[in-house]
């Protein structure tokens, strides 16, 4: 394995270092991310999976992502993911009890 800076070459694919991992160029093209917004957008994109599974709150979910509550319910949308953890059936059956 060659190293240049931040990159390496692994089997003849070029590869970028982004903390401690390597993601493949082309990933990094592929998603129209360079290295340095790669990390936080891949935070972001757990922490409202966490969120839309119901395994986080909206406000750890925030946390997890490191950034405020109101910016994550930005990310929700950009997402496409209801910031709301409950449907309307679950609702109505919670107010019937």
């Amino acid at each position: 394995m060659q190293r240049y800076n931040n990159s390496a070459t692994r089997g003849g694919v070029t590869t970028e270092c982004i903390g401690d991992y390597f993601i493949n160029r082309d990933s990094l093209s592929a998603l129209c991310k360079d290295p340095e917004h790669f990390l936080p957008e891949m935070r972001q994109a757990a922490a409202v999976k966490w969120y839309e599974l119901g395994m986080l709150s909206q406000s750890k979910a925030a946390e997890v992502a490191g950034i405020s509550r109101s910016e994550f319910l930005a990310a929700l949308s950009r997402f496409q993911v209801s910031p709301f953890q409950y449907n309307s059936d679950e609702i109505a059956d919670k107010v019937k009890r």
